[in-house]
């Protein structure tokens, strides 16, 4: 009885000890995502533990606007009786807080009078890309392209291994999309196990796995597994588009990235470094918001060098 009892104390006392870190970090993430602007307009919390929301793409809804929020970019230069580009990536090559005018898609199409569809979005990474062209919708909302550009992010490395993406995301419980590597095969992580779900969903634990991502130094293992995912996407795509080059732009990259750059061009990418192209320090305050995305100055700077480098004109 003595044993039951003190069994069920630790428990109590393990359970309260959870509940407290987890309320400390639910108002943590929550002061952190106000300081960026990204409550909402009541300017309240985000629930605490909503409930599990697992990754979820429909792709017959993306892109949309829906009464007056716009979920991804609507196509652009249509007009153009040329070759269309598609454009995949994150809130940098989605245009993270700038008007459709002003991304990098935008102006890719009016100078080189192209069409241009952008399938990037905020939060995303190579895993999206690869996501969207394993399913057949996708090839029947992109025609086949003269190039598909995939802007890549240092941060992209660590967006292969987050449970949650940071801050929104894991206030919200939603699990970003994952592939493992089974048998020499990229697998899509289901989130199929019950009891493992209700683990990862635990704030603590995204911190946890956050921190250990990020602090991870990434090797030859964690780079070949993000070729992994290009290659295979690029391979998808193939099948569907058989004149398509495959470019990847290396955005404030790190000098770890040259192995990636050196792997990408050996399997038939074509490598460009935006930093090279605009010969300036895209960190600067001209090139870089606060919430450290590219400014309209930045793709004012580096999409005529896109154009000339693809020779899209």
């Amino acid at each position: 009885m003595k044993k039951f009892k003190l069994i069920l104390i630790n428990t109590l006392i393990f359970i309260t000890i959870l509940f407290v870190i987890e309320g400390i970090i639910w108002i943590n993430e929550n002061e952190a995502l106000r300081k960026l602007g990204g409550l909402d307009k009541n300017n309240q919390y985000y629930a605490f533990h909503p409930g599990i929301k697992k990754f979820y793409l429909d792709l017959n809804s993306f892109p949309k606007i829906n009464k007056g929020y716009e979920y991804g970019r609507q196509p652009v230069g249509l007009e153009y009786n040329k070759k269309p580009i598609v454009i995949f990536g994150c809130s940098y090559a989605y245009g993270q807080g700038l008007n459709s005018n002003q991304t990098l898609s935008y102006k890719l199409s009016h100078q080189a009078k192209v069409p241009a569809y952008s399938r990037s979005h905020s939060g995303w990474g190579i895993q999206h890309m690869l996501y969207q062209v394993e399913k057949p919708l996708f090839y029947e909302k992109v025609p086949e392209p003269s190039h598909a550009i995939y802007v890549y992010i240092p941060d992209h490395m660590n967006r292969l291994y987050f449970h949650s993406f940071i801050l929104f995301d894991t206030l919200i419980e939603k699990f970003n999309l994952r592939y493992k590597e089974k048998n020499g095969e990229l697998q899509e992580v289901k989130h199929d196990n019950f009891l493992f779900n209700q683990i990862q969903r635990l704030y603590i634990i995204n911190k946890i796995n956050q921190y250990i991502v990020i602090n991870t130094p990434k090797g030859s293992k964690q780079y070949d597994f993000a070729l992994k995912h290009f290659i295979v996407a690029k391979e998808k795509m193939q099948e569907q588009w058989k004149n398509t080059k495959y470019v990847v732009i290396f955005y404030t990259a790190k000098k770890e990235d040259v192995y990636l750059k050196k792997k990408l061009e050996e399997n038939d990418f074509i490598i460009l470094d935006a930093d090279e192209m605009a010969n300036k320090n895209l960190r600067d305050n001209e090139y870089m918001s606060r919430d450290y995305h590219p400014t309209e100055e930045a793709w004012n700077l580096i999409t005529p060098k896109i154009i000339e480098y693809l020779n899209l004109k």
